[in-house]
């Protein structure tokens, strides 16, 4: 990217960031024959030389929108009257750029000195609902009571002293929590982040607004809550550069790249927002 690596080279694989379409000048693709600059390349090389503003103004702007009002349904989903899955993107973008002079006093004399260019991308997407079920601990298992906790066939498994190797009396922790209150205390928050189980039928799960599981006969002992997530990642890139050229022989330029990024995808193994920072499942990229 302007004659400077644009790759993290702990992973070999991941981009610092991305130019938005409207600020990309040049581009080539690279396959062999490299020049010193590439020398630590042994694969294909995609070299972009951003644009720059010029002696006069252009600027451009556009929009590209998806959704699912746009798509027909499939032959099941008429059958079965089903509403269309979430599928939406809108994507759009402009960009301005020219010379910065001032009349009569500066770079006036066919503005050749001092030029800028800027542009921004935006894209907004919600690509689908995504839903599934997981195992999450009961209110009795975060006080310290694992007396209902069994393996995937509902048979009980006993919990064993660490510190003796004695079966604990009833699955029951109070007594090992008492040893360390801090320990313990830390312990019962990371559970808290997790959400309560919600699968009607359940044990502790109250009958009035828990979730139906048509499986629950068979699988009672392997799920106990049920998720539903609508994925969301919205991304924003700037991009600002400005060209000063002191005189016919001597040009120079500065340019700063800022890529925004929110993806609340992971979010949806256990669709809890008290994990956002917890977890990082929100990521952000500023650079």
């Amino acid at each position: 990217m302007d004659g400077i690596t644009n790759l993290d080279t702990g992973s070999n694989g991941t981009s610092h960031f991305e130019p938005n379409m409207d600020s990309i000048a040049e581009m080539r693709v690279l396959t062999s024959n490299y020049q010193a600059e590439y020398g630590r390349n042994a694969n294909g090389v995609i070299s972009v030389v951003t644009k720059g503003g010029s002696q006069e103004f252009h600027g451009s702007a556009w929009a590209n929108k998806r959704h699912e009002m746009f798509n027909a349904k499939s032959f099941f989903q008429n059958y079965n009257g089903q509403q269309k899955s979430v599928y939406r993107f809108f994507v759009w973008g402009y960009s301005i750029g020219g010379p910065v002079y001032i009349p009569k006093v500066f770079n006036t004399d066919k503005k050749q000195k001092l030029f800028f260019f800027w542009s921004q991308e935006y894209t907004r997407q919600k690509p689908a609902t995504q839903s599934g079920y997981a195992n999450m601990p009961t209110a009795a298992m975060r006080a310290g009571d694992f007396s209902g906790y069994t393996d995937a066939n509902g048979l009980p498994v006993a919990l064993t002293d660490p510190t003796t190797g004695n079966p604990i009396p009833n699955n029951n922790l109070v007594g090992l929590m008492a040893l360390n209150p801090a320990a313990a205390k830390a312990g019962q928050a990371m559970l808290n982040f997790l959400p309560l189980p919600n699968i009607c039928g359940q044990p502790g799960v109250a009958a009035d607004g828990c979730v139906q599981d048509a499986q629950f006969a068979s699988q009672r002992y392997q799920r106990n809550y049920y998720w539903s997530f609508n994925e969301t990642h919205p991304r924003r890139n700037d991009i600002v550069r400005i060209d000063y050229n002191p005189t016919s022989r001597l040009t120079t330029w500065a340019r700063f790249i800022n890529d925004y990024d929110i993806d609340t995808a992971a979010k949806k193994i256990i669709a809890n927002p008290n994990l956002d920072d917890f977890l990082g499942t929100r990521l952000y990229e500023g650079r």
